[in-house]
């Protein structure tokens, strides 16, 4: 009786999981692809592999951006494009008249890509080349053409015949990857057919099940992170808030979401004061070390810290004994629920010699928006839901201890990653058990108990 028992209770756990649209990982074809960051001179980069030859190149990761950009190692490194909005095709003998070939300086010190000498490459047939501008940044220009070849990242993922842009003039030290939706990849913005760009391709290569990835940084220093392709880590957050994508950030061309109230929290004097209470668009940006706020949240914060606002100033000043404050906290909400991102003031204090300043900026621009640099992100576990336009958000938890506990996400899943049922379903499932093989651990028992 007992083993018929057993029997129920493994089978109840099973479809338990497979209602909440999770898979159980298999070493053969675990559903998921990971792609580990790292940061550089302030910017979150990977390492990949191009071509048939794997040349090693490395590529700023950027969620704004949808198309991945590498450089010919005769790139020209060129600066000071007149500004050009947003996305201009010109033909190869106008846009040679317009360049100035002189310029030299080097940026190819995070790796070339010569399709000369990949077998599996191919360019596309189009003869023009393009010039793009970025509306925000006048800086980021480049010029080449459009190809496909083979990629490798993290030793053991490879897609195949990824479109990407390869550059002859550039003004970046540095190529880049975007991991951002199809609508914001240059031929898209240019009125052109969209294409299958990275996180796109890993689900028609059957690599990933769902165009979602989820990110976190690794520690608290932050020096590196994790991009999980098709899946989630509950090892790695309490909960998670599922919100849509902010549509005045979506004209912007940013990916980002709204939150609901801005809270400054005391847990010693049990004071919680709202700062804003007001829906409010949250840019997220990993690669900006310091966050922003708008400067009349700014400024009621740094008030209720007790400090004399100063609107002249880059930063505001605050006492160096904030440094061992444990109980100070700003705290976001974005649903209905109470749960909050609530990150320590004081891992939001930089000290040079004797004098601390408030890593807290304004923006440059009029548009009144929260961005989330590093040293708020650190704390967050993001789940990037491209097919959904949805964006999950929780509080990232340090448990070095606590292994890893990662879920496929498949098209079964009903509302997110951030269903709580779903977590549960999967938390009463695991329990402590690893499912690298549990099918190939559970079948053996299965059968012998049926004719025991």
């Amino acid at each position: 009786m007992n083993y018929w028992l057993l029997l129920i209770v493994l089978f109840s756990n099973l479809v338990s999981i497979a209602k909440a649209g999770l898979t159980i990982r298999d070493d053969n074809n675990q559903g998921f692809a990971q792609m580990d960051i790292y940061s550089t001179n302030g910017s979150f980069v990977t390492d990949l592999e191009i071509g048939s030859n794997n040349q090693p190149v490395t590529l700023l990761i950027s969620d704004s951006y949808a198309d991945m950009l590498v450089m010919l190692p005769n790139v020209t490194c060129k600066s000071g494009y007149q500004y050009i909005f947003p996305y201009v095709i010109i033909d190869r003998e106008d846009f040679q008249s317009e360049t100035d070939a002189s310029d030299n300086s080097n940026c190819t010190g995070f790796g070339v890509f010569d399709p000369n000498q990949s077998t599996t490459f191919y360019q596309h047939p189009a003869k023009k080349f393009f010039v793009y501008n970025d509306p925000d940044d006048d800086t980021f220009s480049f010029a080449g053409v459009w190809g496909q070849d083979d990629i490798k990242f993290n030793d053991n993922f490879q897609v195949f015949n990824l479109t990407f842009g390869v550059s002859h003039v550039f003004n970046q030290v540095i190529g880049v990857l975007g991991l951002g939706p199809t609508w914001l990849e240059l031929q898209s913005l240019a009125g052109k057919k969209e294409y299958a760009n990275l996180p796109s391709l890993l689900v028609q290569q059957n690599i990933t099940q769902r165009n979602v990835y989820s990110m976190f940084m690794n520690t608290e220093e932050a020096k590196n992170g994790t991009i999980l392709f098709g899946a989630i880590d509950y090892s790695k957050f309490d909960f998670l808030e599922t919100r849509p994508i902010d549509s005045h950030l979506a004209s912007q061309w940013e990916f980002g979401l709204s939150s609901r109230e801005i809270w400054l929290e005391n847990y010693e004097t049990e004071e919680f004061k709202r700062l804003y209470d007001k829906s409010m668009p949250v840019q997220l940006d990993y690669n900006l070390p310091n966050s922003e706020l708008p400067s009349n949240i700014l400024k009621s914060l740094v008030q209720n810290l007790g400090i004399t606002y100063d609107s002249s100033a880059l930063f505001q000043e605050i006492s160096c004994d904030m440094l061992d404050s444990e109980d100070e906290f700003i705290a976001f909400k974005f649903g209905l629920a109470n749960n909050s991102i609530s990150v320590p003031i004081s891992s939001l204090i930089t000290q040079e010699d004797d004098k601390c300043m408030l890593a807290i900026t304004t923006p440059s621009d009029n548009f009144p928006s929260v961005t989330f640099g590093l040293n708020i992100l650190k704390y967050v576990y993001l789940v990037y839901d491209l097919e959904r336009f949805e964006i999950s958000i929780g509080l990232r938890t340090f448990n070095e201890s606590a292994p890893a506990n990662i879920s496929v996400i498949t098209k079964q899943t009903s509302r997110g990653p951030l269903d709580s049922e779903l977590k549960r379903a999967v938390s009463k499932a695991n329990n402590g058990i690893h499912f690298t093989s549990t099918f190939a651990f559970i079948v053996p028992i299965v059968i012998s108990l049926l004719f025991w």
